[in-house]
């Protein structure tokens, strides 16, 4: 019984703590929050571009509130 409930608040401490981590967009790490111009920005996705089977670049979009 102990043991379950400390299971659980490990998890607990564990999925809160996610949001705070970095975002990652194959293979490349980005924030989930930056400030630009004094401002705080969410990530809000990302993505690849290839060219010709190559991985050119990965980018990330931030903005001041997620967006569908």
């Amino acid at each position: 019984m102990i043991l379950r409930k400390a299971f659980a608040v490990l998890s607990a401490v564990f999925f809160l703590a996610a949001p705070a981590l970095a975002v990652e967009v194959k293979g490349v790490k980005f924030l989930d929050k930056v400030e630009a111009n004094g401002e705080d920005l969410t990530f809000n996705g990302g993505g690849e571009r290839t060219d010709y089977g190559f991985q050119v670049y990965v980018a990330a979009l931030y903005l001041k509130q997620k967006k569908r």
